[in-house]
């Protein structure tokens, strides 16, 4: 293909998520810019991956992974399977209209036959023209997280769990089944809370529909502490602060809540 040939298929796409590198000096319009991922990945804090497997939950259009896999990772797998799901463009067109008061929130959005759809699998489409025109050899694995055999799955020497936890109903759960299938390193980023006076308790705040983000499929946020115990309750020996913490604007958030970003590295 020539440059206007891949242009063409990325235009084609509709909606991205990720600003991801497609050679001949284009790169995807996502939603992230490619600054803001690659402040995520130094947040990440693994520069080498030779040698090592490494699996990359909720992997959306693929950043991470096509990141894992040029970090010389010697097998790399995408999966995903509620956002693979989706019509995405479609669904940005109903998230505007609910911003702007035309349309009220469904209970149960990932259920409108407009948005979701597992069989032709919509929201696949950015993966899917990034690995082609990055001739990437990164696997691919279609599967609900949460209900999958993990027997199937197999083992990972480090597993990317980004953005997934908060979205997640049963937490705990999820870190569990997180732990089973870790041979060696978890990295994990969430929506995340912090208050000054509470620092020293284990918390999640919670949330019953959309408060955070406008966004009905997010569901709980633990404070570092939370998140520290609940991953050695789930099965990990060892937990590591990656992001900064305290967060940015603690110094003058008193005692009220603050929302964050977390990242942590959980040993096996």
């Amino acid at each position: 293909m020539n440059r206007d040939e891949k242009a063409k298929m990325i235009n084609n796409v509709g909606y991205w998520w990720h600003s991801i590198d497609c050679g001949d000096g284009l790169v995807t319009p996502g939603f992230k810019t490619i600054d803001i991922l690659n402040n995520e990945w130094k947040s990440i804090g693994i520069n080498n991956l030779t040698g090592r497997t490494v699996l990359d939950i909720g992997a959306w259009d693929g950043y991470f992974s096509f990141k894992a896999e040029e970090c010389g990772a010697k097998r790399v797998c995408a999966l995903d399977h509620y956002v693979w799901s989706l019509d995405l463009e479609f669904g940005n067109k109903i998230r505007k209209d609910i911003l702007e008061g035309r349309r009220v929130m469904p209970q149960e959005p990932i259920r409108m036959p407009s948005i979701w759809n597992p069989g032709m699998l919509p929201g696949k489409k950015g993966f899917d023209t990034a690995h082609t025109l990055r001739n990437s050899k990164v696997e691919q694995y279609v599967a609900d997280f949460m209900k999958m055999d993990l027997v199937e799955l197999g083992t990972w020497d480090v597993v990317f769990f980004l953005g997934v936890l908060y979205h997640l109903q049963n937490p705990l759960e999820g870190l569990k089944r997180l732990a089973l299938i870790t041979r060696e390193l978890a990295v994990i980023e969430t929506q995340g809370i912090y208050i000054n006076s509470l620092e020293q308790k284990g918390l999640f705040e919670f949330y019953e529909a959309d408060e955070l983000n406008n966004d009905s499929s997010n569901w709980f946020a633990p404070n570092l502490l939370g998140l520290q115990k609940a991953c050695r309750a789930a099965g990990f020996r060892e937990v590591q602060v990656s992001s900064p913490y305290p967060p940015d604007g603690a110094a003058y958030a008193g005692n009220n809540l603050l929302p964050c970003r977390l990242t942590v590295h959980a040993y096996k």
